[in-house]
């Protein structure tokens, strides 16, 4: 669900809670926001880290991606 970088709310085995301080910028291009948002979120949980950590991964990637123009960015 998009949400313009606003608050994300999530539910699951862990438990419920909301991730509400996640940092945003004006957009230049969002191409590949929600595949990098789900890389990076998969990413920490495939790593051992709890949902609101996992968020905070997606949301870091996808920040990073829509900073540029393209779906691909330079690390």
């Amino acid at each position: 669900v998009k949400n313009g970088g606003g608050p994300v709310h999530y539910a699951g085995a862990e438990g419920e809670g909301c991730v509400a301080d996640l940092p945003r910028i004006q957009p230049v291009d969002t191409t590949a926001a929600g595949d990098s948002f789900n890389a990076g979120y998969l990413a920490a949980r495939l790593t051992g880290q709890d949902i609101a950590t996992a968020i905070r991964a997606g949301h870091a990637v996808a920040q990073r991606v829509i900073s540029a123009r393209g779906a691909l960015v330079e690390i």
